[in-house]
């Protein structure tokens, strides 16, 4: 999947921490500009924390 911003990178899956929160989450990053995207079922639930 090619990136929205740049339209550059390719994203790839990524897996992170919100070291503030603790919170885990999956995201797709570029690997060229380094934009995250997270899906709305996720980022809702984290939004919940």
């Amino acid at each position: 999947m090619k990136c929205n911003m740049c339209n550059k990178g390719e994203m790839k899956k990524v897996k992170g921490t919100i070291e503030q929160d603790g919170i885990e989450y999956e995201a797709y990053r570029c690997g060229s500009c380094g934009e995250e995207i997270m899906n709305m079922k996720q980022l809702g639930s984290l939004a919940k924390k």
